[in-house]
Parts: structure tokens; sequence; C-alpha cells
């Protein structure tokens, strides 16, 4: 599976994802939220495996302070 890095910016805020690239516009895109088990990197194998659905992730270049 194919990813593009994006951002999102809403006032103050910067978002930072990445999007998949290849997918089938009729099946239900999946949003992945990373949380205590597991960062956006790591899920990139995990999104793989729905190969035809649209995937995004929330990730970061640097740990939260």
């Amino acid at each position: 599976m194919r990813f593009i890095d994006r951002w999102a910016n809403s006032e103050k805020v910067k978002i930072h994802y990445l999007e998949s690239a290849d997918y089938n516009t009729s099946v239900t895109p999946l949003v992945y939220v990373p949380g205590a088990l597991n960062f956006a990197e790591q899920s990139i194998d995990l999104l793989g495996k729905l190969l035809s659905r649209k995937c995004i992730t929330m990730r970061s270049k640097r740990p939260w302070k």
C-alpha cells in the first residue's frame, strides 16, 4: 500500500497524517487513530491488509511534549 504524506491546517492546529493513495471508492474509508498500543508508522502493516479501502492515519514526526 502506498501512502501520501499530508498536512491539515485549521486556525492554529496543524495535523500531520498519512493517506492511502490507491483505493476503491465504493468501500467505506477507515480513519485509524493511533493510541497507547502503537503509533501511525506501526499501523502501516495493519492498514496494508485493507488494500482496497481508503485509509487515513494521524502521525507525528517528533514526540509530543
